[in-house]
């Protein structure tokens, strides 16, 4: 989700054969990304989490992955290390640890990667992280208006953010997201809905962390549909999805 980097933050993939005798134990769930102006399905998140990792596929409308997201930690973690990649322009971005140091780096198509120490921030938010959030929060964010500081790894510093909550009705909870500075009215606010019986994301509308074919990124309405949520399923698809090949070159 930039602006908000990646959001999707949420936050949001491969076929494998069950190794013998592996106990079943990760959850996949499924947003489909579609253009809100002809509601023309531009590609799908595949996420899948267990207990130390969450692995996003982006998959053309054909079903092959051209980008993907690693997340390391519990979907519970706040402020994860994460590696992007989109293979049909290079870019790539992320926070990674080593020796005790975090760091969060970017790199644009065939330029060098930029690599910088992670600033220091008190409850700071990184990517997927958001989720978690508000889930902690869940009786109190929105309400006082209170902002979050938000990682933007391509400026490499977090930003404030501000959720303002909307109206609940049907079983859904819907929240406003903006950037909490001056220059917030230069970047669109995003709409996320929240179903209310279990907290999950249910519907993401704004700016999208998938970029078109003009480098741009691309206004979406990502749908989180129930029924395309499976839990129990094989560990050894959150393996896969991490290693599977990303040859999918559709344009968005």
């Amino acid at each position: 989700m930039r602006p908000f980097p990646n959001a999707p933050f949420l936050p949001l993939v491969a076929s494998a054969c069950l190794a013998a005798g592996q106990a079943p134990a990760a959850e996949r769930f499924v947003g489909e990304a579609y253009a809100p102006d002809s509601g023309k399905l531009l590609y799908r998140e595949v996420h899948l989490v267990d207990g130390k990792r969450q692995v996003v596929q982006y998959q053309c409308p054909d079903g092959k992955a051209f980008a993907r997201k690693v997340l390391d930690g519990d979907a519970n973690a706040i402020g994860p290390d994460f590696h992007f990649v989109d293979a049909r322009s290079g870019d790539e971005e992320g926070v990674r640890s080593k020796g005790g140091v975090r760091s969060v780096y970017a790199k644009r198509g065939s330029a060098a990667e930029v690599a910088k120490p992670l600033p220091q921030k008190a409850g700071g938010v990184i990517d997927a992280g958001f989720d978690a959030y508000v889930r902690e929060h869940w009786d109190s964010v929105g309400k006082k208006g209170d902002s979050i500081p938000f990682l933007l790894p391509a400026r490499f510093a977090f930003y404030d953010v501000r959720l303002v909550d909307g109206d609940v009705r049907g079983g859904e909870r819907r929240m406003t997201m903006k950037l909490d500075s001056w220059f917030a009215f230069a970047v669109p606010a995003i709409t996320l809905v929240y179903t209310t019986a279990d907290r999950r994301l249910r519907r993401f509308e704004g700016m999208g962390s998938i970029r078109g074919a003009n480098g741009k990124q691309r206004t979406v309405r990502i749908e989180f549909l129930p029924q395309k949520r499976e839990a129990n399923v094989a560990d050894a698809l959150v393996d896969a999805a991490a290693a599977d090949r990303l040859d999918g070159r559709c344009t968005i």
